[in-house]
């Protein structure tokens, strides 16, 4: 267990798509948010048909609200929902109804993947502690990661990982904690981190077991010739929600692949950035994704060349779905055979008097 204690509790919570949103009362000020660049984000504003418009962060003189990042999509409940957000769609957003009146307003710093730090708690890496503020350093502020909750195991009822993210805030000598991208700080901050730690968990018995859930994505794919390595992303998964992958019966751990020794440049590799939603993969075979404990992905990695013949799990499930439509098509079958012949019974013969 991971005996780094928390800061702070981030004040967010899930939204829709695998994202963070954070519902923030109406003052008039806007709601300062972190997130972390290229992963889903949610903000919400209930004002159905409503309009968005975007100011971008940066030096020099203030310019007109404008068009939204790419990505970005407009929810029937008036949220936005912003796909893959790079760093510089940090910025004020804002959200009125169809009466022109303002209904919410986020200033939202959108820290850089890239400057992600991953420690693990199974191999004695330690956390980044505070960083004091220093006169005429940062203008004083102390730097400090925000801590939200531990999420739960990648998997239940076997040896998992878990995660906790934390995001970079600056104390300023005046005011509260904000966002280091919103806090206009001299000279280098620090990005966000993300902590892991073993755990186990066993499922829920009133529930679904961790291989129950809707197939998201099945494919086949062949290994680059000359040795290379393909990318493989876990359909609803990111930094926000508990991802696990299996190579064949292995599980692949962040504890594997952060080893000191852990030198083979070929194999498995989790992306940090997305908190394990992808993976790079060169060896053949079957690697299977969870989000939630559920299984959402299955991916057959081959060498190039004819297909294999479909795999045991795969061969079962449609021999059960070719049971099914034997045994409806019989059905019916014998509900026309009855029909028909109710028909000829009822009015087909001659009437006696």
């Amino acid at each position: 267990m991971d005996a780094t204690a928390p800061l702070l509790l981030l004040p967010l919570v899930w939204g829709s798509h695998g994202s963070w949103s954070s519902p923030c009362p109406g003052n008039g000020e806007p709601c300062r948010l972190a997130f972390v660049s290229h992963n889903p984000a949610a903000l919400p504003c209930a004002a159905p048909g409503a309009a968005w418009a975007f100011l971008p962060l940066g030096p020099g003189p203030r310019t007109p609200w404008g068009l939204l990042p790419p990505g970005a999509s407009v929810a029937a409940s008036g949220a936005l929902h912003l796909d893959r957000p790079p760093p510089n769609a940090s910025g004020l957003y804002r959200c009125r109804d169809q009466d022109g009146h303002t209904r919410a307003l986020y200033e939202v710093d959108f820290q850089p993947a890239e400057a992600l730090r991953l420690s693990h708690a199974g191999l004695g890496q330690r956390a980044l502690g505070p960083e004091p503020g220093v006169a005429g350093s940062r203008g004083g502020a102390a730097l400090l990661t925000r801590w939200g909750p531990w999420q739960p195991c990648g998997l239940c009822g076997a040896p998992a990982e878990r995660k906790r993210l934390g995001l970079c805030f600056a104390l300023l000598p005046l005011g509260g904690p904000q966002p280091c991208g919103l806090a206009k700080l001299p000279g280098p901050g620090r990005g966000p981190e993300l902590r892991i730690e073993t755990c186990w968990e066993p499922c829920d018995a009133a529930g679904p077991g961790p291989t129950v859930g809707p197939l998201l994505v099945s494919g086949r794919y062949e290994v680059p010739e000359g040795g290379g390595a393909i990318w493989l992303t876990c359909p609803s998964g990111s930094i926000y929600r508990p991802v696990a992958w299996l190579g064949e019966s292995r599980a692949l751990t962040w504890l594997e692949q952060l080893r000191p020794n852990a030198s083979d440049p070929l194999g498995p590799v989790l992306e940090p950035a997305t908190g394990g939603s992808r993976i790079r993969v060169s060896s053949p075979g079957l690697y299977r994704c969870f989000v939630d404990q559920r299984l959402v992905g299955r991916f057959v990695l081959a060498r190039p060349g004819p297909p294999p013949p479909d795999p045991p799990e795969l061969r079962r499930a449609q021999a059960a779905v070719q049971a099914l439509l034997a045994a409806s098509g019989a059905a019916l079958l014998a509900l026309l055979a009855l029909s028909a012949g109710a028909a000829c019974g009822g009015g087909g013969g001659p009437h006696r008097k």
